[in-house]
């Protein structure tokens, strides 16, 4: 049973003990100021370059991140799952804009709260403070360390990581269908599209995926092929 001056008691939420450690002191201090919201499946939650007045804290569904090019091309990068923040470090440094756009793959269940008020919260509460800036440290390691990896690998080798990606994000069983174009694939992996097109053409010849009416394939058997390729860097 739920202490009675649990203020999480009201939301039934099966919580790993530092999270729920962290929410309820967040909703001690920030009372109605945090609110509980329901974010809907397929809609957006934060838009890139739109102003960074609200922070999330996701309890429950899947979202993505999405970067935008000028040319209309979007393409998911990233997930958010529960227990990560939306909008914590655009508080954090002070930059007035949100950094990426993130969307709701499922129906999700967060806290919401101003930036002001998140602010106030970690002002007055040194241990949320350093918790709160903790996840967010290792959540920008571990991206630093992917990236400075990539930055390593061969165009064949991203791309067929690309691959693997994309096949996971979609959680198939069977077979992705990549309907990603050329130059989407291109601004993903960092090389031009004559690059992406001999990539594509090589796995093709050596059964690694295939091709319908020029979109991309990959079945399940390619895909454990892929994955049996074992990409490491070499530094």
């Amino acid at each position: 049973m739920p202490a009675p001056n649990d203020p999480l008691s009201q939301y039934e939420l099966d919580l790993p003990a530092p999270i729920k450690q962290l929410l309820q002191n967040m909703l001690k201090v920030c009372g109605d100021a945090a609110v509980w919201v329901t974010l809907r499946k397929n809609t957006p939650i934060v838009k890139a370059h739109d102003p960074s007045t609200l922070v999330y804290l996701v309890v429950s569904g899947s979202m993505e991140a999405l970067a935008e090019f000028p040319s209309g091309i979007h393409y998911s990068f990233s997930k958010f799952t529960a227990f990560d923040m939306i909008g914590e470090l655009e508080a954090i440094t002070g930059d007035e804009q949100y950094a990426i756009t993130v969307k709701a793959l499922t129906t999700c269940k967060a806290f919401c709260l101003s930036k002001e008020a998140f602010l106030d919260w970690l002002r007055q509460c040194p241990d949320a403070s350093l918790t709160v800036c903790s996840l967010l440290a290792e959540k920008l390691f571990l991206q630093l360390k992917v990236n400075r990896s990539f930055l390593f690998l061969d165009s064949i080798d991203r791309f067929s990581l690309h691959l693997i990606a994309c096949y996971q994000r979609q959680n198939l069983n069977a077979k992705l269908c990549l309907h990603s174009t050329r130059q989407q694939i291109a601004d993903e992996i960092g090389f031009c599209t004559k690059t992406v097109n001999r990539c594509v053409k090589r796995l093709t010849e050596q059964g690694y995926i295939s091709l319908e009416h020029n979109k991309i394939i990959v079945d399940q058997e390619q895909y454990q092929r892929l994955l049996a390729l074992d990409i490491k860097p070499s530094y």
